[in-house]
């Protein structure tokens, strides 16, 4: 008995390259150009392991951001030739590997790597609607963040952080670390203290900042310098607003307190009911890059 023969159609051949690279070729009866665009595929997957590590570089920022670009292309690559093919080919034979449960489990498959990518390629990007870490983080702010190799070095005091809250799992958060397991953290009349000592803050001016609908606000920038010689700029509307007289909070072991640069627009570890402290467990990742702002100037700023 003869195998069955049907039509190839362009536009699915296509959509199948656009989603994994190879399965339109695969659909289209192209065995050799399905694997080899498969192939490339498998090395996108192997280059952003490589690359997680290069994000903590300015020049790392601007690879992957190249990387990006080509993979995009390649798929655009894939998609076309797969049109191509099908509109060459016509109808085909239908084969083992011609079956739509085939072109299911790549597509699953490829699924649950592509939902892996911000643990295990090394990176992920984010989006920031507020100014709860202006004037570091603005708001319309996309930054690439570090998710592996915060693992393997230890955190320190006055390090940005992404994490979850175990309430919110699907939120992510972005904070300063400024207390660690132990240390005693108190808010005075605006001034920092860590284990009894206030941190010393230098004013440098007035900034104001437009918020998400449009609203001018009018802060006192400030630079802070942490115990460990850290510097790093905040905002501060006023000293005695409801955030700036605060209990003392003893951090427990295993979890951290962390603040928005934005001290008076910001829901932090001041707030225990809302964010508290934060386990490690629940630290997700380390933004390094803004990769694209409002302020085009900004594009390539080191979070730090």
């Amino acid at each position: 008995m003869a195998n069955e023969t049907r039509k190839r159609r362009p536009f699915v051949a296509a959509l199948l390259s656009l989603l994994l690279m190879g399965a339109g070729q695969l659909y289209n009866g192209q065995l050799r150009r399905a694997f080899v665009f498969l192939a490339l595929t498998s090395s996108e997957v192997a280059l952003a392991f490589a690359m997680a590590a290069l994000v903590q570089s300015f020049s790392g920022f601007l690879i992957v951001s190249a990387w990006a670009t080509i993979a995009l292309g390649l798929r655009v690559f894939a998609a076309i030739d797969a049109f191509i093919g099908a509109r060459k080919v016509g109808a085909i034979e239908l084969r083992r590997y011609n079956r739509w449960y085939v072109y299911g489990a790549l597509l699953l498959a490829a699924a649950a790597v592509q939902l892996q990518q911000p643990s295990e390629y090394g990176f992920a990007s984010y989006s920031f609607p507020t100014a709860s870490m202006a004037p570091t983080i603005l708001p319309g702010d996309y930054v690439i963040a570090d998710t592996i190799a915060y693992r393997n070095q230890r955190l320190q005091r006055g390090d940005v952080i992404f994490f979850v809250l175990p309430a919110k799992s699907q939120a992510a958060y972005v904070k300063r670390i400024i207390g660690f397991p132990g240390d005693r953290i108190q808010v005075r009349d605006g001034i920092l203290l860590i284990n009894g000592a206030e941190i010393q803050r230098e004013l440098l001016g007035t900034r104001k900042l437009i918020g998400s609908l449009g609203a001018r606000t009018k802060f006192k920038e400030y630079l802070e310098f942490l115990p460990n010689n850290r510097g790093h700029h905040i905002f501060e509307q006023g000293d005695n607003l409801p955030l700036d007289n605060t209990p003392v909070y003893r951090v427990p072991s295993g979890q951290y307190f962390v603040l928005g640069d934005n001290r008076d627009g910001s829901l932090d570890s001041r707030s225990l009911e809302d964010v508290g402290y934060v386990p490690a467990a629940n630290i997700i990742g380390v933004p390094r890059y803004v990769f694209w702002a409002k302020d085009f100037s900004r594009i390539g700023a080191v979070v730090q």
